[in-house]
């Protein structure tokens, strides 16, 4: 990434000027002064942005209206998260229409002073924002009135005096450059610091892909004249490179309960809070430590202003106990992300989303291997990443010839997958009475994860097909714990000598092995807490959990909750007869499908979502094309949900006020 862009939750910069002066350190009340524009937003709910010529229907039957633009949401911001002492003035430019009054309103009762703002004949500024499934905003801005401040020489006398008695001045670059100009000059003669943001900035030729190369780019910038600056990058959470050198990491906090739901707003709260800090004296830690709060809480709510939080929440967020480690996911998904190989124009299209459907279901058309990889590449749209079978699909190929289909395929591997050969294993993998047999369940699952580390691959997945029984009095049930226990605690270690995590997919019933050995989420997790290895997880099977009669959001709740939530797949099926029907996602359980996906967003699951389905008569692309389309479909419709007060509702046990929820949003 050779440039980098202020967006919500993308990659932004702020450049701190830094005064000299002590002049705004002897006023009583310290003020923040933002001159910049006001809006009103139209926000648009979309399950994705359309193409060039394309038309396409909203989510919602209405648009949200809101106050927003930059200027307004960060004196808002300022007022709201200001201590004792401290005080925000906007110097805005008002349009002389219906909505003008209610921005007034909006601004005055959030404790903006708004008294030495000017008005135009012009119309307001209108936003319109087109907000995605993934809660990613994308904006199109009618300035209005905030491109009418007249003469520059009117500009001038009107802010030099108000720039002179502020504490400290926030600029965006949504008016007219010459008022920035106006600003930055007057900030000059009386010393005041002035927060500046840089719509856009050449890294001349640094990739801003690693810590180092962002600091780098800070750096270019500080040559160019730039005191100190601060670079947010969303869910990797933000550096501030000081004057003197001295680079401050922050990790980015989960937003409360998991979800990002609207980013519109998130980088002016956290720019708000982090001015409002400075004003206070903390230090530059602590200052981090309040943008990055203040921006996590803004991603959890719809719209602008009204996502905004107070003092009070930043304070709750900063003194509570950390969340799921929802952030955490994330940041791990983006640094293996970036070391994938073989990505393609596809898969940074994706925006997030990692999808893979089953390859297996590619064979109905003939060719092996290599020839599936690039036929699912090719043909699937919406297809990132593939997982695949060791030793099914690899037997016989070298790993560098694999690492080269996939990259001409443009997919990248999510994982690799045990398959125990069931004539070897038929009476158990892990659980076999032979310890001998054990070992060489072991050595193989081993072997599977060297080549998943040679592909770039971050998981590997066990399946244990026959590690079970089929009649009462069979096995010794301690027994079989105790030596499953045994195998995966030493699989988790050498695994860990790849950088490989292990993640057992269990499955309550099969042909094989009526009766699991693990035949629960709940089993499932106690044998994570007996392994004690933090490379060991679970994935979970939307369609074993419906066969073992789990309610699949309830259990991947418990998973992300102790941590070991590390893969996802899914599919539907009516289960009749405990069998596992591999049918497309949400086809068969709408609502359980939909709950499960709402807990995978209040998770931060940020792994590949993976479709284990059948489609024994179907076409496998437009069905690996068809689950895609109604996983964005659940997703989108669990952040309207999230939006529209499901957590308060689920607070009070509502059903019924649920049911009319789900009436009246879906």
């Amino acid at each position: 990434m050779g440039t980098m862009t202020m967006i919500a939750l993308g990659v932004a910069l702020l450049v701190l000027v830094l005064a000299s002066s002590s002049a705004s350190a002897t006023r009583t009340l310290r003020t923040v002064l933002v001159v910049g524009s006001v809006n009103v937003d139209h926000t648009i709910a979309i399950e994705r942005l359309p193409v060039r010529d394309e038309t396409i229907t909203a989510l919602a039957p209405t648009t949200t209206m809101a106050t927003g633009g930059k200027g307004a949401n960060q004196a808002i911001a300022s007022a709201k998260l200001a201590g004792d002492g401290v005080g925000a003035e906007g110097v805005f430019v008002f349009g002389s229409d219906s909505f003008a009054e209610g921005l007034e309103l909006e601004l005055q009762s959030a404790g903006v002073r708004i008294d030495r703002s000017l008005r135009s004949a012009r119309g307001s500024g209108q936003g319109f924002v087109l907000l995605d499934a993934e809660g990613a905003a994308t904006s199109v801005v009618v300035e209005g009135s905030n491109g009418d401040w007249g003469s520059a020489d009117r500009a001038e006398r009107h802010l030099s005096t108000i720039v002179g008695e502020a504490s400290l001045v926030m600029l965006q670059r949504e008016v007219p450059e010459s008022v920035n100009l106006i600003v930055l000059r007057a900030a000059a003669l009386t010393g005041v610091p002035v927060l500046s943001e840089l719509r856009r900035i050449s890294a001349e030729g640094i990739s801003t892909d690693t810590e180092e190369g962002v600091v780098e780019a800070a750096r270019a910038l500080q040559r160019r004249g730039a005191r100190s600056v601060l670079v947010t990058l969303g869910g990797r959470g933000m550096v501030l490179v000081e004057e003197g050198g001295r680079a401050v990491w922050q990790e980015a906090f989960p937003p409360p309960g998991g979800v990002v739901v609207d980013a519109t707003a998130a980088g002016d709260a956290a720019r708000a809070a982090f001015a409002v800090a400075i004003l206070e004296g903390l230090s530059s830690e602590e200052c981090l430590r309040r943008a990055a709060a203040a921006g996590a809480i803004a991603v959890s709510g719809v719209g602008a202003v009204p996502s905004i939080p107070s003092r009070g929440e930043v304070k709750k967020l900063l003194q509570g106990p950390r969340p799921w480690a929802a952030m955490e996911i994330v940041k791990e998904w983006w640094a293996a992300s970036t070391r994938q190989k073989g990505s393609s124009r596809r898969a940074r299209k994706s925006k997030g989303f990692r999808f893979a459907c089953r390859l297996n279901s590619m064979r109905s058309r003939g060719g092996g291997t290599l020839e599936m990889l690039k036929r699912q590449g090719q043909q699937c749209r919406g297809v990132t990443d593939v997982l695949l079978n060791y030793p099914q699909h690899l037997e016989g190929l070298r790993e560098e010839e694999v690492s080269r289909a996939l990259g001409e395929a443009g997919l990248r591997a999510g994982a690799v997958c045990t398959r125990f050969p069931p004539d070897k294993f038929a009476l158990g993998a892990f659980t076999n009475p032979d310890e001998a047999v054990r070992g060489e369940a072991v050595e193989l699952a081993g072997r599977a994860c060297q080549f998943a580390q040679s592909l770039g691959a971050p998981d590997l997945i066990v399946w244990p097909q026959t590690d079970g029984f089929n009649y009462n009095l069979q096995v010794d049930y301690v027994e079989v714990w105790e030596r499953q226990v045994d195998c995966y605690r030493r699989l988790s270690d050498l695994c860990g000598r790849f950088g490989v995590r292990v993640s057992l997919e269990f499955k309550p019933t099969d042909p094989l092995a009526r009766y699991s050995a693990v035949p629960s989420t709940g089993a499932a997790l106690l044998l994570a807490q007996e392994v004690d290895r933090e490379n060991f997880g679970l994935t979970l099977d939307f369609g074993h959990l419906v066969m073992a009669g789990e309610n699949p959001g309830q259990s991947i709740a418990a998973a992300a909750r102790s941590g070991k939530l590390f893969g996802i797949q899914l599919g539907d099926g009516p289960s009749r007869l405990g069998a596992e029907d591999g049918l497309v996602f949400g086809s068969a359980n709408p609502r359980a499908s939909l709950e499960a996906v709402l807990w995978l967003r209040r998770a931060g699951f940020g792994g590949t979502f993976y479709f284990d389905t059948f489609p024994e008569a179907e076409d496998p692309v437009r069905e690996c094309e068809t689950n895609i389309r109604e996983f964005r479909r659940q997703w989108a419709q669990a952040g309207r949900l999230e939006g529209r007060g499901l957590k308060e509702l689920q607070r009070g046990h509502d059903a019924l006020g649920i049911l009319d929820l789900l009436d009246r949003e879906l």
